[in-house]
Formats: C-alpha cells, sequence, structure tokens
C-alpha cells in the first residue's frame, strides 16, 4: 500500500516521501520508466508501468524481487464526476512468497441506500492489533470483513482477523471472529434507536460470546454519527461512537472511540483507516480508543489516543502532512467533486 511504500497519504498524488528519481515517458495514455529509490532500488533500477492510464499501476525491483500491482475500476479520477454502482479495487506489493495488501469491492444502490461490501487485508498485524501486550513487529496478520446493508440503520456484517508469526513454523495462528447484526427500532427524521446483537469468538476458544447493545445515530449521504452501549454476556459491556462527517470545501472527518469497561475479560472492535481510503476494524484490549482523521485534498491529519490496562499508558500519536499546488492545473486535478460515497466502509 502507499504507506508502506512511503508514499503521500493523499491519493491523487503519486509522490514517495523517500529520495527516488524516474526516467521514462508516455505513449498516449500509457507511462513507463525507470526509477531509482533508496528504498529498494538503490543498486538496480527497478520498472514502473501504467498501460492502461490512471485504471492500473505495476512496478518490479529486480534488487528485492518485490512486486507492485494497482487496479482500480472505475479509478478515481473518474469517480471525480459521477457516482459508480460498481467498485474494485486491488492495491499488493511484496514477493511472490508474502504477498501483502489491501483488496475492497463494492455495489451500491444510493437511492434505495442499499450497499453490498467486501474488503481484505494481509500485511503487518499492528495494523490489525492493537493490545496491551504486543507481539513481534514481523508478525503478520489477516482481515477479511463482509458487509450487507439492506437500508439505512440496518446492517449485516461478518469479519475474521488472524495473526501468526513471521515464520510459518513458529506460533500458532491466534483468530478473532465476530457475526453483528443491527436493526432499527424507532426511526424518526432526526436519526433512529438501534438494536443491535454481536457474536465474538476469540482465539483458540470454542464458545461464542453474545453481546447486546443499544445504539442512538443519524444516517444520510452526507453525515453518519452514532453512540450507544454494549452488555456482554460474560459480564464485560463498552461505550462507542462513530462519526463520518462531510463539510464544506471538501472537509472530511472520521472519527472512532471505544470506552470499554477496565475489567473487560476480551477485546473489542474499532473501526479505523486501514489506508487512507480504505477503512477496517482493529482488534483491542484497551480500555480507551480514539481514532480521528481529519481530510482534505491538502492537508491530511491522523490522530490515535489509546490507555492501557489500569489506566495507565496513556499513547498519542499523530500524522500530518499537506499538499501546496504551485499551479491552478494541480488545482483543478487535485480537488476531487465534494461527495461521499456511501458504498465506501
Amino acid at each position: 500500500m502507499r504507506e508502506n511504500f512511503e508514499f503521500s497519504s493523499f491519493p491523487f498524488l503519486e509522490q514517495p516521501t523517500i529520495r527516488s528519481a524516474f526516467l521514462g515517458g508516455f505513449l498516449g495514455q500509457s507511462m513507463g520508466s525507470l526509477y531509482y529509490a533508496e528504498k529498494g532500488a538503490s543498486k538496480r533500477p527497478g520498472f514502473f508501468l501504467k498501460p492502461f492510464g490512471e485504471t492500473s499501476e505495476f512496478a518490479y525491483s529486480p534488487e528485492t524481487k518485490e512486486g507492485f500491482i494497482l487496479l482500480e475500476i472505475p479509478n478515481s479520477y473518474r469517480k471525480k464526476s459521477f457516482e459508480p454502482s460498481f467498485g474494485f479495487r486491488l492495491e499488493a506489493f511484496g514477493t511472490k512468497q508474502d504477498p501483502n495488501g489491501v483488496l475492497s469491492a463494492y455495489w451500491q444502490d444510493p437511492v434505495r441506500a442499499r450497499r453490498l461490501f467486501i474488503s481484505g487485508y494481509r500485511g503487518i498485524s499492528s495494523r490489525l492489533f492493537a493490545l496491551s501486550s504486543p507481539g513481534d513487529p514481523g508478525e503478520k496478520g489477516k482481515f477479511l470483513r463482509l458487509v450487507w446493508e439492506p437500508g439505512y440503520y440496518r446492517k449485516l456484517e461478518a469479519v475474521q482477523l488472524e495473526r501468526s508469526a513471521a515464520d510459518p513454523a513458529g506460533s500458532n495462528e491466534r483468530t478473532a471472529k465476530g457475526i453483528f447484526g443491527k436493526l432499527g427500532l424507532l426511526i424518526t427524521d432526526w436519526g433512529a434507536v438501534s438494536a443491535q446483537i454481536r457474536t465474538y469468538r476469540f482465539y483458540d476458544r470454542t464458545d461464542w460470546i453474545v453481546g447486546r447493545g443499544l445504539y442512538y445515530g443519524f444516517q444520510k449521504r452526507f453525515w453518519s454519527w452514532e453512540i450507544g452501549q454494549e452488555w456482554r454476556e460474560n459480564g464485560d459491556n463498552l461505550t462507542e461512537a462513530t462519526a463520518r462527517l462531510n463539510f464544506p470545501e471538501h472537509w472530511k472527518l472520521q472519527l472512532s472511540v471505544l470506552a470499554a469497561k477496565e475489567k473487560n475479560r476480551e477485546p473489542s472492535f474499532v473501526e479505523e483507516s486501514l489506508t487512507p481510503e480504505e477503512t477496517g476494524l482493529r482488534l483491542t484490549d484497551k480500555p480507551v480508543y480514539v481514532f480521528a482523521r481529519i481530510y482534505h485534498p491538502y492537508f491530511a491529519l491522523t490522530l490515535r489516543h489509546t490507555r492501557g490496562l489500569d489506566s495507565k499508558g496513556d499513547s498519542l500519536s499523530a500524522r500530518f502532512q499537506f499538499f501546496l499546488p504551485l499551479s491552478e492545473d494541480s488545482v483543478e486535478s487535485s480537488v476531487p467533486v465534494n461527495r461521499i460515497n456511501p458504498a465506501l466502509p
């Protein structure tokens, strides 16, 4: 993904954040080049190809035997002019023996507020697990998520996360699974009260844990927020809040807040970005977890705050990037149509 390749957080700006150089040219809408980068192509040049305009990208480094592939239908430039009913995106990198990346596909009917979404991820486990006892930095993680929304305030979701050692012959896999269902009970123009049932199964246990929740939220094509409480049959309980808001002048906000009881026996899922464009679920046993992402075509800020067990070990991280256009052409090419695509997770 772009962040792993040290690229800018802005999907329209294909600018590495490490020292690099490209030498190539265009043939119609196709483009090919050699490239140099201080990570992966410092001794031998790599190859970069865009054979079908903005729909696909391919790169390969003979020095490290690593490749990169991007397939996007429709591409992000076409999405600026219309709201597609179907989308597919694959962004992957690595070697043949160790591929990593993100896959997502969706179908949507904006008029009836329906959508079907599937996403997957394979890479470092820290993108999926935020636990008080972190594992080896080289641990791998897998993620699969399926979401079906037949209308506002109704959702059926299934998710599975896996965590395994970097060495396949090492420790056994640790798996977290969940099946979630939500139904609006009292729906008004000002929002809805929804009931939710979630079932969990963590690691090597055979029994499923049931959690029942009550939430109040508001959903429209440009605004979505929710707050509520979940009670689990094992005595655990937690408070959650999420928001996805679209403001004038192309500003967007994504917010996820989790406040769990200190003595909860089992971890919880919290939603946050896997990449600048894709969101997913992360597993955490921390009693406080806050994720916020503020985005504008010229500005990107990601904040994350966590609190460890026994109210100790507060941690705050921030990532900030900005884009300074130098011409009117760069302004027109970077600012998208001001809308929220309900098909994105």
